[in-house]
């Protein structure tokens, strides 16, 4: 018999050649439904997996997927998406992004006149279209800067965004804890950065102690620098090219 999608000799249930599934018999509504339960379950049961081992042994998974073993395993930029998506969701339905700006433009700017704030709000509204997509912009900055305080292993920088999208997802879902804390004690919202910041950085000693072997001390002192010089990185980054910006539209439109 040979494959009916790509026309290669069969060898066995899925053909060597294009990865078609072998039908033999006409497709009815139980095997429609059967399939349809086998592809939802077979998802859920990659991401739990990967959730559960990140948990359980997160240097094991990062190694065996760094390895080749990838299988087994969600893939780590969507497995990231998904739990960010979460994480927003959350986050908007339970009313905290707005606490969290009005905290942080009472902290920084509590004398801002009523134009300004009617600009910052609508900037903000802008934001919230974006909130499940702007936390991928830090991985690659986070990423580089790991790649240079972890430099043992001599990972490229390919490998240690894959790590730290791994761990960021991770981190993730550790961060919902104090999502519904604030809710219920909105006055430590402005606590939110610094936890957030110590979760990352005791999940990834958590992981990389292991990964390449050093003392919990070392690992936790180097992941909080990394940590500390993304987010520097990734602001300079966005403020030099908000400049630019500024300046060719400056130089188009005078």
């Amino acid at each position: 018999m040979d494959c009916k999608n790509c026309g290669a000799p069969l060898m066995g249930e899925y053909c060597h050649q294009c990865g078609q599934r072998t039908i033999t018999e006409r497709f009815t509504l139980r095997q429609i439904m059967r399939d349809l339960v086998s592809m939802i379950t077979n998802v859920d049961l990659g991401f739990w997996y990967t959730m559960r081992a990140l948990f359980v042994r997160p240097a094991n998974v990062i190694e065996s997927y760094l390895s080749g073993a990838t299988r087994r395993y969600y893939n780590p930029f969507r497995y990231y998406f998904i739990i960010i998506a979460v994480a927003a969701i959350v986050q908007l339905s339970l009313g905290l992004f707005d606490l969290q700006q009005a905290e942080i433009r009472e902290t920084l700017n509590p004398n801002m006149s009523e134009e300004q704030l009617k600009q910052q709000l609508a900037i903000m509204e802008y934001v919230k279209k974006f909130l499940n997509i702007i936390p991928l912009f830090i991985l690659p900055f986070i990423a580089l800067a790991f790649k240079w305080m972890f430099r043992k292993r001599k990972w490229n920088f390919a490998e240690h965004l894959i790590s730290t999208t791994f761990i960021y997802g991770q981190t993730a879902i550790l961060g919902l804890i104090p999502l519904f804390v604030f809710y219920f004690l909105p006055q430590y919202i402005g606590w939110g950065f610094p936890i957030s910041l110590l979760l990352s950085a005791l999940y990834f000693t958590y992981t990389y102690q292991k990964v390449f072997q050093m003392s919990v001390g070392s690992a936790f002192i180097r992941s909080l620098f990394a940590i500390i010089i993304g987010f520097i990185l990734m602001i300079l980054f966005m403020g030099l090219s908000g400049i630019i910006i500024g300046i060719i539209y400056a130089v188009a439109f005078r």
